[in-house]
């Protein structure tokens, strides 16, 4: 849902969450609702890396105990 408008080889007949996991769970199976889950974990790490690291940064700023 996140890339239809901009991947035009998807061919979605309805656009909602439910004709979604329906298409998803047709054409890829049970594995095809975690597709990309690995890379996503490997963002995590350094995403909330950089959030601690801002927020204890402002706290210093600010002068927020």
């Amino acid at each position: 849902m996140q890339v239809y408008h901009i991947a035009s080889h998807l061919q979605v007949s309805d656009y909602g969450i439910l004709s979604i996991a329906r298409d998803i769970y047709a054409t890829q199976g049970l594995k095809g609702f975690w597709k990309g889950l690995s890379i996503n974990y490997i963002k995590v790490a350094p995403a909330t890396g950089i959030s601690f690291m801002t927020f204890e940064f402002l706290k210093e700023i600010f002068h927020i105990k």
